[in-house]
């Protein structure tokens, strides 16, 4: 399975994907951009692509990569090879997105036809649920999880880990759906048969 990663610079993509894995694999940092370039992390058998963040200046082009990118894979003869999940990351201390977002959210779940989990990182505050009703009303046909990927100390404040188990289940929950999609979209495209065993058995009730 290969899940897609994206989000604006300094959301914590990064942070998040070290969390999953439970050890340090990519660079993190507050406010600048750590990934320049696509990069692809092998996870318990997942494959999370993490993207370059999108910044105020150069979104554009960092778009066109991401759109690239997911097109390039999705037009690929063997299902397997798909982004078959999309986890956009926004930054519940800013609550707030831009179009920029917006428009991802929407080239993937609309266009791409993906299943895309929308992850409030930096959520400190369990009680803090507002912007992520928004969200869930914005984005009707997209899950909203919240998840502060790390431990937080500030003095005599803390916020602990959490929502990694959510994401988890949440995740899980939508493989089947990410596969059925993707073995439906090639079955669109005439390439069903070099996969008939395996979609059958995806979509066998």
């Amino acid at each position: 399975m290969n899940i897609l990663i994206c989000g604006s610079t300094g959301v914590g993509k990064s942070t998040l994907i070290n969390a999953i894995g439970g050890k340090k694999l990519a660079e993190t940092s507050s406010n600048t951009a750590c990934t320049m370039k696509v990069t692809g992390y092998q996870i318990n058998g997942i494959t999370y692509f993490d993207t370059r963040g999108l910044e105020l200046k150069g979104s554009k082009e960092i778009m066109k990569i991401i759109q690239s990118l997911v097109t390039k894979k999705n037009s690929q003869k063997d299902p397997n090879d798909y982004i078959h999940l999309a986890y956009v990351c926004i930054d519940e201390q800013s609550e707030r997105y831009d179009s920029t977002i917006e428009s991802l959210v929407t080239f993937l779940n609309k266009q791409m036809n993906l299943p895309v989990i929308i992850i409030l990182t930096k959520a400190y505050f369990p009680g803090a649920t507002e912007f992520s009703g928004k969200l869930k009303t914005k984005f009707p046909s997209c899950d909203v999880v919240r998840v502060n990927s790390e431990d937080i100390e500030f003095g005599d404040w803390k916020a602990a880990k959490s929502g990694l188990d959510e994401l988890e289940k949440l995740t899980l929950a939508k493989v089947p759906e990410a596969q059925r999609r993707a073995y439906a979209t090639v079955e669109r495209r005439g390439r069903g048969g070099l996969f008939a065993s395996l979609r059958q058995a995806l979509f066998r009730s």
